[in-house]
């Protein structure tokens, strides 16, 4: 499943770039590419109780807290920058869309931790 995907993409990737698609768009599906396999290995391995799933699960939820930081600076600086308006109901919903990440990220680290400290 996961080789599919990666088919996929690169599949998108490949009529993107033949078809003249913007350097930003093509960039976001060179990053999805490298990431989404990233978030399924680890998740899989998390699932499967292997220690490496247990070193990776941080780094995963890591990697969307910063997906979701990163996108709340691009959706509040782009009225800054751009004569867009401010929306504030995309950054309400992507603000309590990131909880889901960062509140686990967090009891996550309060784990860690504490568990080095004893």
């Amino acid at each position: 499943m996961a080789r599919f995907s990666l088919l996929i993409a690169v599949g998108t990737i490949a009529g993107a770039v033949v078809q003249g698609a913007p350097l930003p768009d093509r960039a976001l599906m060179t990053t999805d590419m490298l990431i989404a396999p990233f978030w399924f290995i680890s998740g899989l391995l998390l699932w499967r109780g292997t220690s490496s799933g247990y070193v990776l699960g941080p780094v995963a939820l890591f990697l969307a807290g910063l997906l979701f930081v990163g996108l709340l600076l691009v959706l509040l600086l782009q009225p800054v920058v751009t004569d867009a308006s401010l929306g504030l109901v995309d950054v309400a919903v992507i603000g309590l869309a990131s909880l889901i990440v960062l509140i686990p990220l967090f009891l996550v680290g309060r784990g860690i931790a504490s568990a080095t400290s004893s």
